[in-house]
This record gives structure tokens, C-alpha cells and sequence, in this order.
């Protein structure tokens, strides 16, 4: 399906993540690096990273048309989704991050994500299939659950959006990418906290968005290598930091879809038909954060 893409979704399939540490700023052991919240005066700099190597990896991540990149990276610093690694020896930026929660006002594009990007609401819906990971082997394998799919609940579940990063590739394996992942966790933590205390008693579920693309996800018998454990265990870090308890299972739904991608050269945001574009699947985490919602939780 053909959908107008808006400067807020300028959305990506994923790299690897790791654990949270919860500091704002941060420096690497063997490199100079500060990890932060981008602001408006960063949109050209990162916006040159990507014209001049972040298209390489186009089979990757998603690129938008060249017309449209700019704005798109500025609306979304405005709202506080994106965060940026920055070698400090010479000021460059090295690496970005997009990782935010939907807010109340935020429904409409959160339904638009799940109906053409991660393709859960899509109809029809393809689920590929589901398993679980648990804490009792730090989240390390899939253990596979009968193919039902799962259901929303629009007024309790909370949405995040995990997604959108890019490291140079001089500055590979060095662990930015987990660092950067980390500090914009730090920044979702207290946003998250404050949802859980308003919804004191309810039943929440955390509900964790990403997209990879075939070469980097399990094939669809669920066989195969995936960077899906290391986001799983980043975010069980995160709701261990904010709740004080690791979950004890983490839900796992695959659906087939498509990364969007984009003509550099188009004049209208609209991605490839699906034919062209390249194939992956639509990743949903699911965690159960109702005990944290408990009145007395601390």
C-alpha cells in the first residue's frame, strides 16, 4: 500500500542494541564521545551524514527523498525523538538515534506505523508467528507460542518506537550505537514512569515497535540469526530501571512487511511499491507492566 509519508515518520529498520545505563552523556573508554539529545542546530549535520554515508547503506535503513530529509530531521529533534553520538575531538557527529514513546496526541500516527509499517493492523494481517523470551536465560532464545495474533488496547497500552540509527562506519564496533541507544532510554524513563503513575491499577503492557529487514532478522520459519535478542535485552533493561524488576517474559510477534523505500530524486514522499522495496519483517515486544502500576510501587 502507497502511503504519504509526513516529516514525523521518517522511521528506519533497525541495528543492534544493548543495555541501559541511564546517563544523559557519555564517554567511551578507547574514544572521545558525547552521547545527547539532538537539537535543531544539529539537523544539518546529521542530514549531511546521511546524503554523504548513511545512503550507502540504503538496503538498511530507511532514506527519504533528498527533498524532504531536512525537515523531516527537524521535526522530529523538535519533539524530542532523536539523539546523537558526537566525537568530541572535532566536534563531528559520528552517529543518530530515534527512539521516542507516543504521546496522548500521538494515536493517529502510532495506528498509521502499525497499519503500513510494522503491518500488525494491516488487513489482511500476515503474522509470520510468535514466541516468548523469559529472564531465566537473560532473554537468549525464542521459545516459540502458538500462532494467535495479539490485540491492542488503545487505552492502556503505551507505545515505543525503537528505530532509526546510523553509525559511521569508521566508527563501527566501538559500541556507540548501544550507547546512544542507552541515553535515549534516559531520556524515555521519566516519561514512562509518569504514564505508570496515571495509570495506577490498570492493566498496562509496554508495547515496543521496530522493523528488520530480512538479512538481519530470523527467516520465516523463525531459524537463523536476528538482532531481536540484544533489543529485547536493552529493553528489559529499560523496564528494570524504571520499575526496579526485570520482566519475567517478554512476548514476541513478527509480521511480514516491507522496509519503506524511497526514489532520493522523488518530488512526493511516497515509498515503493512493496515489489520494489526491500522485504523484512514488522517486530512488536509486548511486556506486561501491570505490578508496576500497583498502588505503593515505588
Amino acid at each position: 500500500m502507497k502511503m504519504l509519508y509526513t516529516a514525523f515518520s521518517m522511521l528506519s529498520f533497525l541495528s543492534g542494541t544493548t543495555l541501559l545505563v541511564g546517563s544523559e552523556q557519555l564517554i567511551s573508554k578507547k574514544l572521545s564521545i558525547c552521547y545527547q539529545q539532538a537539537c535543531l542546530e544539529d539537523a544539518q549535520d546529521i542530514e549531511t551524514l546521511i546524503s554523504d554515508e548513511a545512503t550507502l547503506d540504503n538496503d538498511k535503513i530507511v532514506i527519504l527523498p533528498k527533498l524532504f530529509r531536512l525537515q523531516a530531521l527537524k521535526n522530529a529533534i523538535a519533539r524530542g525523538r532523536f539523539f546523537i553520538a558526537r566525537n568530541e575531538e572535532d566536534g563531528t557527529i559520528v552517529g543518530y538515534k530515534k527512539l521516542f514513546l507516543y504521546g496522548a496526541l500521538d494515536h493517529e500516527e502510532c495506528v498509521n506505523v502499525l497499519q503500513n509499517e510494522i503491518r500488525s493492523l494491516a488487513k489482511p494481517t500476515q503474522l509470520i508467528d510468535v514466541a516468548c523470551f523469559t529472564d531465566q536465560d537473560n532473554y537468549a532464545h525464542r521459545h516459540k507460542k502458538e500462532p494467535i495474533d495479539t490485540t491492542y488496547s488503545e487505552g492502556t497500552d503505551i507505545y515505543l518506537y525503537d528505530g532509526a540509527d546510523f553509525t559511521k562506519p569508521s566508527f563501527r564496533r566501538k559500541g556507540i550505537n548501544p550507547a546512544l541507544t542507552n541515553t535515549a532510554f534516559s531520556f524515555v524513563k521519566k516519561e514512562l514512569c509518569d504514564t505508570l503513575m496515571e495509570k495506577q491499577n490498570q492493566h498496562v503492557r509496554l508495547v515496543i515497535l521496530f522493523g528488520l529487514t530480512e538479512f538481519n532478522d530470523y527467516d520465516e520459519t523463525g531459524q537463523g540469526i536476528s538482532r531481536t535478542p540484544s533489543i529485547v535485552r536493552s529493553c528489559a533493561a529499560f523496564v528494570k530501571e524504571c520499575t526496579g524488576k526485570s520482566p519475567e517474559s517478554i512476548l514476541h510477534y513478527r509480521y511480514a512487511s516491507c522496509m519503506p523505500t524511497f526514489d532520493p530524486d522523488a518530488q512526493e514522499c511516497i515509498p515503493l511499491p512493496d515489489e520494489k522495496a526491500i522485504p523484512g519483517y514488522g517486530n512488536v515486544l509486548v511486556i506486561d507492566l501491570s505490578s508496576a502500576t500497583k498502588k505503593g510501587h515505588s
